[in-house]
């Protein structure tokens, strides 16, 4: 997910590492065999990750919201 377009995007850098924002959040959550993770840079949602734990399960959706545990 990359949230639309702010002032100021092109001199940012959300390409991974430290980045160049002044605060960061995230949140998380699970579901059976994955963590969600949303990372919200200076109050904008920047990047929702779906990130299995087991090597051998892969996603090609989110899940419904009734199944994430906070």
């Amino acid at each position: 997910m990359s949230p639309l377009s702010r002032i100021g995007d092109e001199q940012r850098d959300d390409q991974g590492g430290d980045g160049d924002w002044s605060q960061r959040v995230v949140l998380a959550a699970g579901i059976s065999g994955a963590m969600l993770q949303l990372f919200i840079d200076d109050d904008y949602p920047s990047y929702l990750e779906l990130a299995p734990i087991d090597d051998d399960l892969s996603f090609t959706e989110f899940p419904e919201a009734e199944t994430i545990s906070f």
